[in-house]
């Protein structure tokens, strides 16, 4: 059914395209109707549980499935326990590796967080310009090589070491380490958005209260973290995963009434694709975010990509949804030319309208084309019927997101107990397609952070169990109890 549109908070005029909407998804998730991956029910669907042995380190000698295979919905067949290992060969007849294989490491970090090494010198002239940097870093990698060609980008630190930095000169050596935890990635290096977000916080103002503070025993903590990030993994002259190209399709159909169907291939995993992408399309064709249903998460309905991580979904999807969007635009030139009877050069576009130049009451809307584009009308040859159309997008490069955090928190000297009091964060992120969905972002962001800084941790016991398996045992951080803070984006 055609839309008229969603309304920004306080204002008048309906959104089409870039602005601050709440998410088309949220309605379904708070309402209950979210699919999730427990919510999936196939013909002969099986469900398996993994156990964790007590011990860190131990051969399989064997495994007694009796009990499993007892049950009355068991698997017969099944062989608990056996993992495959990539340089032994398969059990014969079971399809898995035999049941020999080292648990665990050497050693564990208790907290669960990835573990790097770095050390580095800097040349700087006396009045505090750097004007070159070595740096030596070994780059926990997990358990096996999940990135983009690991060989030439070991963990992500090659495009970014020396942040916004112009230097003369720049050194870099990355060993990579194999370890018994999954395998991830990681940000680093430095902004020129520090001095920014120093004066928007008052800093001098800020080091002479903590000043005097300590002299009177108080304890005043001032934190500072800039970065830069290489991300939107994608170009093929680069990157490849297992060989495979890392460029994303997308798919966009405008049906006879002018809604749009658009099918794309990364998976949403919170972040809002359904609305973004929807005002993508709104934003090239000037039709109503409402009336854009965005497909996702099926493979046999979405075309061909390499998924969501990595901060990649806008710049390499998004980026193919602008493309599909002014291909589809185009061919609605050449419909439009033919109901116009007048050439497609002698057409020009205002937001949802191709009209004849010089003439502005001589034009017909996406909507109207999009009618005629499948109804009698003869097309000029060449042009199907129809407003469909198809891209794969190869990014000429990654994009570069940098941005400065300011934290300030007072600290109990007696209980060791920390109030975070402030935090201003500046960033670059490019075009915001969504104001609303990349302030909350932010906020979820440093909530986690401060989560993970103040009191998440993954323990285990001297066995090599895990004693936060679950949200019980596990403390997390509510955004009800996170420091609210001063924001600003460019």
């Amino acid at each position: 059914m055609a839309g008229t549109g969603q309304r920004a908070p306080d204002t008048e005029e309906p959104i089409v395209g870039f602005g601050s909407l709440p998410r088309k998804e949220d309605a379904r998730f708070i309402g209950g109707r979210g699919t999730y991956l427990d919510d999936i029910r196939r013909p002969g669907m099986l469900h398996g549980a993994i156990l964790r042995s007590p011990l860190a380190h131990a051969r399989i000698v064997s495994i007694d499935a009796s009990a499993a295979l007892a049950l009355p919905k068991g698997a017969r067949g099944a062989r608990a326990g056996c993992v495959r290992h990539p340089r032994r060969p398969r059990c014969p007849g079971a399809g898995v590796a035999e049941p020999r294989l080292r648990l665990g490491g050497r050693r564990r970090r208790g907290d669960g967080r990835r573990v790097r090494a770095m050390r580095g010198r800097i040349a700087a002239t006396h009045d505090g310009r750097i004007l070159a940097v070595s740096v030596n870093v070994v780059a926990e990698h997990g358990a096996f090589n999940a990135t983009a060609q690991p060989s030439r980008y070991p963990a992500g630190f090659f495009g970014v070491f020396t942040g916004s930095y112009e230097l003369e000169a720049a050194r870099c050596r990355v060993t990579g380490a194999y370890t018994n935890k999954a395998p991830g990635g990681g940000a680093y290096s430095c902004s020129f958005r520090i001095a920014e977000a120093l004066d928007l916080a008052g800093y001098d103002d800020l080091r002479r209260e903590q000043a005097e503070k300590r002299d009177r025993g108080e304890l005043m903590g001032i934190g500072v973290s800039f970065f830069t990030e290489a991300v939107g993994a994608g170009p093929r002259k680069h990157m490849d995963m297992f060989g495979l190209a890392m460029n994303d399709g997308a798919a966009l159909r405008v049906s006879p009434t002018g809604t749009a169907q658009l099918a794309i291939s990364v998976q949403s995993q919170g972040q809002g694709h359904e609305t973004t992408f929807a005002q993508i399309v709104a934003e090239e064709l000037g039709i109503p975010p409402a009336d854009v249903d965005v497909v996702h998460g099926d493979t046999d309905a979405t075309p061909y990509g390499l998924g969501t991580y990595g901060s990649r979904s806008t710049p390499v999807s998004g980026a193919a949804t602008a493309l599909v969007a002014r291909k589809v635009r185009e061919r609605a030139r050449l419909v439009a030319a033919a109901m116009l009877e007048a050439a497609p050069d002698d057409l020009e576009w205002t937001r949802g309208r191709w009209s004849v130049k010089g003439d502005p009451e001589q034009g017909a809307s996406i909507r109207e084309i999009a009618m005629a584009a499948r109804g009698a009308i003869a097309l000029p040859d060449g042009v199907e019927a129809g407003l469909d159309a198809e891209v794969v997008y190869d990014p000429p490069n990654l994009t570069f997101p940098f941005g400065a955090y300011l934290c300030v928190v007072d600290a109990d000297p007696g209980t060791a107990e920390v109030t975070v009091r402030r935090f201003l964060a500046v960033d670059d992120c490019g075009a915001r397609i969504n104001p609303m969905i990349v302030e909350d972002q932010v906020h979820g962001g440093l909530t986690d952070g401060v989560g993970m800084a103040l009191m998440e941790q993954i323990a285990f016991d001297e066995d090599g169990n895990c004693l936060g398996g679950s949200l019980m045992d596990y403390l997390s951080r509510r955004r009800s109890r996170s420091a609210t803070g001063r924001r600003t984006s460019r």
